[in-house]
């Protein structure tokens, strides 16, 4: 687990030398994210280096503009058609989770960034995926976010939908 999250941490510095803020912020809110399920020593150094993180005000405006155009692309991407397949249910579910990592990464530093869209963009995806036709798509999409997500990150979208029922 140390060398991926090294390799979180590196990427996040060398987008941060590049002036990507949100792409940076999303590196450590992935770490951040998963400081719980880490053992004491590794848990101490990367909160710390989470806590480095100078949000200053540039830095938080572009969280925010970053999270709003990332939440307009689930909600564009939701809005043409009612078929989804495994890649487009795969962008929508990363793309929600890093939004919602870092916001409680944010949270979690005292910078009470708010998203408007936020519970919209999680509504939709829970119906599209508990559609009869986009099901199987949908538990494609979540098999591969559980492959390719290196870090143990917790996330209501990673379960498989629908939840049993009755009558479906």
């Amino acid at each position: 687990m140390r060398k991926e999250l090294n390799r979180l941490w590196s990427e996040f510095e060398r987008l941060w030398r590049l002036g990507e803020r949100y792409s940076a912020l999303l590196n450590v809110a992935e770490i951040h994210a998963c400081l719980e399920k880490l053992e004491p020593n590794l848990r101490r150094e990367f909160e710390s280096r989470c806590q480095s993180v100078q949000l200053t005000r540039d830095v938080l405006e572009a969280a925010d503009a970053g999270i709003k155009r990332d939440e307009r692309r689930i909600l564009r991407v939701l809005s043409v058609g009612n078929l989804w397949n495994d890649d487009e249910f795969l962008l929508l579910i990363t793309l929600k989770v890093q939004t919602d990592l870092l916001l409680a990464f944010l949270n979690a530093r005292g910078k009470n960034l708010r998203s408007e869209s936020d519970a919209k963009c999680l509504l939709a995806i829970k119906a599209a995926a508990e559609s009869i036709e986009n099901r199987n798509a949908y538990r494609q999409a979540v098999s591969l976010v559980r492959q390719n997500w290196r870090l143990p990150v917790p996330h209501e979208l990673f379960v498989q939908y629908p939840k049993s029922r009755k009558n479906s």
